[in-house]
């Protein structure tokens, strides 16, 4: 969604999430700013997962979907290479269905998510 500063955009998408349904849906709103890293960013979309095997899917269980509100996209600053981690990793999340453990650099692999 695309607007002037002040113009409501994050309150309607807020608002459109809170009104679906509880048993298909869950949500999970992440506010970007200047600061937020690859890094960040993966703690905070893990924090509403949980391991099913070799799967990660939301907390909410059974066969609902999670919805990643990401606010203000646009607000990470970009590192010596030109690039932002935290855009990276979102399109390697949407491309692959997964990303990868930094610790033990094996795949997660995401389901029931958007």
């Amino acid at each position: 969604m695309v607007g002037p500063t002040g113009s409501g955009k994050s309150q309607l998408i807020n608002g459109v999430l809170q009104k679906l349904p509880t048993s298909k849906y869950a949500f999970k709103v992440i506010n970007f700013n200047f600061y937020t890293d690859g890094i960040r960013l993966q703690l905070q979309l893990e924090s509403v997962l949980k391991k099913q095997g070799k799967t990660f899917k939301p907390l909410a269980g059974g066969d609902s979907t999670l919805l990643y509100f990401i606010d203000d996209l646009n607000m990470p600053a970009t590192d010596p290479y030109d690039t932002q981690s935290s855009i990276a990793l979102i399109r390697q999340s949407i491309d692959y269905n997964h990303w990868y453990d930094r610790e033990k650099v094996e795949l997660k692999m995401i389901s029931n998510t958007m």
